[in-house]
């Protein structure tokens, strides 16, 4: 019986931790990440935005050691990452990572027009030049 329970345990774990990565806050605001087509989509609910990310779905916010969103601000400007992470083919142990970066600047929110690919897993704390360099004009 108590075998049972440890592999009812196991499996739990990783669905909580799945729902815990696709769901954040920044300044008040809730935000979620969805599967829309095969592709992550942020949506920001109170503020009635959807943006069709360039990375593939399951997607994650990044975060910081203690679990919060990671956030990098830059003249008036808060960037956030979205992340997503799947075992490398051929690589044991290495991952394909594509991130995408969305900067918050009041009520707006628009994201990267580029993501970029790396072969590290997370969880990694990125450069917080990957938080503006995806942005042609930032």
């Amino acid at each position: 019986m108590k075998k049972w329970r440890i592999y009812l345990l196991f499996l739990f774990i990783p669905m909580a931790a799945c729902a815990n990565s696709t769901t954040s806050s920044i300044d008040g605001n809730t935000m979620h990440l969805y599967n829309n087509a095969g592709m992550c989509q942020l949506v920001v609910p109170s503020k009635k935005i959807q943006l069709n990310l360039l990375i593939p779905w399951p997607c994650q916010f990044h975060k910081n050691d203690n679990g919060k969103l990671r956030i990098h601000e830059e003249l008036k400007k808060k960037y956030f990452l979205v992340e997503s992470s799947v075992p490398h083919p051929d690589l044991l142990g290495d991952c394909i990572t594509q991130l995408q970066s969305i900067v918050v600047e009041g009520s707006v929110f628009r994201q990267s027009e580029f993501k970029d690919t790396v072969a590290l897993c997370p969880p990694f704390v990125w450069d917080t030049k990957v938080f503006t360099g995806l942005f042609s004009e930032d």
